[in-house]
């Protein structure tokens, strides 16, 4: 079969598959389903970085190996996505698995990196921007609270984390309280996304386990 059919076959399915969570979400929750533009908008993002990838870096492995940054790193690149070209996202030019573009880092809007190279730029990235969030939170941690703290503050913003109120739950000893909190943080612009509830859920899971 060529390219081009794939192509037009994994589309379709797809779409098949997104229409058919939409449904399912609609039929459990109707007050939160993600609208048409929900949907337009995570069509969009992918659109906007050009093709999709097949993933070649093992960045699943065992869910309880490796430390915290390990952990991080894994689900941050499977919610994140690759490209290997530069795209826009949020405003920003973004490369790899959403490393943001920044003078002087060596990328410029016709830069193209390997998977493998993605993976180390954003383990860079969560290493030196995102782990010291943890120096915000003044109580102990196992590895997993600490990887999910990391995807989140990646996701939304270290500010956004600093200020929130999960911090602050978190600082009080109530986790479980803490863990309640990431179900809120999934809008975009004022609308859930189904990709953020996603996310958000996944990083709540791996907190409380």
């Amino acid at each position: 079969m060529k390219t081009r059919n794939l192509i037009f076959v994994f589309a379709g399915l797809g779409f098949v598959a997104g229409v058919g969570y939409w449904l399912y979400l609609y039929l459990t929750d109707p007050d939160n389903a993600p609208t048409i533009s929900d949907l337009y908008e995570t069509a969009q993002s992918y659109l906007r970085r050009g093709y999709l990838t097949v993933t070649t870096v093992d960045i699943t492995g065992d869910a309880n190996s490796g430390n915290y940054l390990d952990k991080a790193v894994r689900i941050i690149a499977n919610f994140e996505g690759f490209s290997p070209k530069t795209y826009h996202d949020a405003g920003n030019l973004a490369i790899g698995y959403g490393h943001d573009i920044v003078p002087g880092d060596g990328f410029d809007a016709n830069s193209e990196i390997t998977e493998s190279d993605g993976y180390a730029l954003l383990r860079s990235d969560v290493e030196s921007r995102f782990a010291p969030v943890l120096s915000y939170v003044n109580v102990d941690l196992t590895d997993n609270q600490k990887a999910a703290i990391i995807s989140f503050a990646y996701n939304v913003g270290v500010a956004a984390f600093k200020n929130s109120t999960m911090l602050k739950l978190i600082n009080q000893g109530d986790l479980d309280g803490a863990a309640d909190e990431f179900a809120k943080w999934n809008k975009s612009q004022g609308s859930i996304l189904a990709v953020l509830t996603d996310r958000r859920a996944q990083e709540r899971d791996l907190f409380l386990s």
